[in-house]
């Protein structure tokens, strides 16, 4: 079997060929890009992301908080489109004496659109 050489006139042309496949191949697995988030659209994940935050600011060791991943925490809308949410869920934290304890909460939350940012409207430990 004989075999032959690759000229560089044809790597070149494979190359480009390779380059065009790829970027090709981007382009229809990315999509146009309508997929991301609005930023100023309020979600549960922002509430969820909120609500820890108030909560941590009310612990004794906030640096020992660990939440529970999102398959624990109950969410909802308090009324559709007016980005205010419910968060019931829980955390275990660190007392005063050490000690990891676990406390349930609920919190209400409400984004601002004007100031892009979350409110605290309600937070209370069981």
């Amino acid at each position: 079997m004989k075999m032959t050489k690759v000229t560089k006139k044809e790597k070149k042309i494979l190359l480009c060929a390779f380059l065009l496949g790829s970027i090709l191949a981007m382009c229809i697995f990315m999509g146009d890009g309508d997929n991301t988030l609005e930023p100023d659209k309020p979600d549960k994940i922002g509430a969820i992301t909120a609500a820890q935050y108030f909560v941590e600011s009310q612990l004794i060791s906030p640096s020992s908080a660990k939440f529970p991943w999102g398959g624990q925490t109950v969410i909802g809308d308090i009324a559709v489109d007016s980005g205010r949410f419910k968060v019931e869920s829980y955390v275990d934290s660190q007392n005063a004496f050490g000690a990891m304890v676990r406390q349930k909460y609920w919190c209400v939350v409400q984004y601002d659109a004007e100031t892009e940012e979350w409110v605290l409207e309600s937070l209370s430990f069981e």
